[in-house]
């Protein structure tokens, strides 16, 4: 019995001494599912949050915004967070089933960006790329279509191009001879992995300013009437679209529009609070200056779309509410 009860009062000496050590408790996950262009942003603000927010342990998960989504709807994983680089995804994909609302947040536009090393690099400017393009020894690589925004984006631009530039390709088309030339060989899943091909497999890509700012590539501006980045420009850009399969049995025609990110939380979302935090930076002061800094336009106000009384009453000061006309309903 005494030597019974003297062990008992090792263990609990021993647990007390166990708890009293500093042994953090395990942090709750909140995960992001992003479009692969806000990664750099992202992971800056990532570092920032959980500095804040000891308890949470944030984790990014970057790839092409329909496979982000599709996460969601078709595979039903778990997210905290969707953020994608086209608003038209959540709109597809995500609501009305999935989540309620989005948030549209920042703007941005396309780019043409190539390597020192890259055919033509020294004399390749806004007003030649598309004859540049066409040169049979030029090599282009590309986004998926069906996987990310920026491909189809990619498309449109092409389109634009064709329009936009029809006296100097005399008869020609960028979208025609570029579509057989990007075989499948030099086409990417999403923009982390079409940045690597610049210099090796490719002569040029299309990507975001903001990625060419990010990875301090060499890059053409493209005219507001062909970057997707000009509201002005809205109606000349619907005069293209694009066929892609956005899921499974899911055909999608998507005409051209300006370029804008939106996010949303999925319905199910399991960790809330900490998300609720997470938007409310990216849509205050730090998130706008992250952005700023990595090439984004943000909006300011964002703009809210879908159910204004499913939205979280501490982000609805970060939000310009929409008139009952164009509120979405289920």
């Amino acid at each position: 019995m005494a030597r019974a009860g003297k062990a008992l009062l090792i263990s609990l000496v021993l647990l007390s001494l166990g708890s009293c050590g500093g042994s953090k408790p395990p942090r709750t996950p909140l995960r992001i599912f992003a479009a692969a262009s806000l990664n750099a942003a992202l992971s800056e603000l990532e570092k920032s949050f959980e500095s804040k927010q000891e308890r949470t342990d944030v984790r990014l998960e970057v790839s092409g915004s329909l496979v982000a989504a599709r996460k969601v709807s078709e595979y039903k994983d778990t997210a905290d967070l969707v953020i994608s680089a086209d608003k038209r995804v959540i709109e597809t994909l995500l609501l009305p089933q999935f989540a309620d609302w989005e948030i549209v947040f920042s703007s941005n536009e396309i780019v043409l960006a190539f390597s020192e090393n890259s055919r033509h690099a020294a004399e390749v400017d806004s007003d030649n790329w598309p004859r540049i393009l066409l040169d049979p020894q030029v090599r282009v690589a590309r986004v998926d279509e069906n996987l990310g925004p920026l491909g189809y984006q990619t498309l449109l631009v092409w389109k634009l191009a064709d329009i936009h530039y029809k006296d100097t390709l005399r008869g020609g088309s960028l979208f025609e001879t570029l579509s057989k030339k990007v075989t499948r060989r030099m086409i990417r899943p999403d923009a982390a992995e079409l940045l690597p091909t610049l210099g090796t497999e490719a002569d040029y890509i299309f990507v975001y300013r903001s990625m060419a700012h990010d990875q301090n590539l060499k890059h053409v501006l493209l005219p507001p009437q062909v970057n997707l980045s000009s509201p002005a420009h809205a109606d000349f850009y619907g005069s293209c679209s694009v066929a892609i399969f956005a899921a499974p049995g899911q055909s999608l025609t998507l005409k051209g529009e300006p370029v804008l990110y939106a996010l949303t939380i999925p319905r199910e979302a399991p960790n809330l609070p900490a998300t609720v935090s997470f938007v409310q930076m990216l849509l205050g002061p730090q998130g706008q200056t992250t952005l700023r800094r990595h090439g984004f336009l943000p909006l300011s106000p964002a703009r809210f779309e879908g159910r204004w009384e499913c939205l979280p009453e501490s982000l609805r000061d970060l939000v310009a509410k929409p008139s009952p006309e164009t509120e979405m309903h289920e």
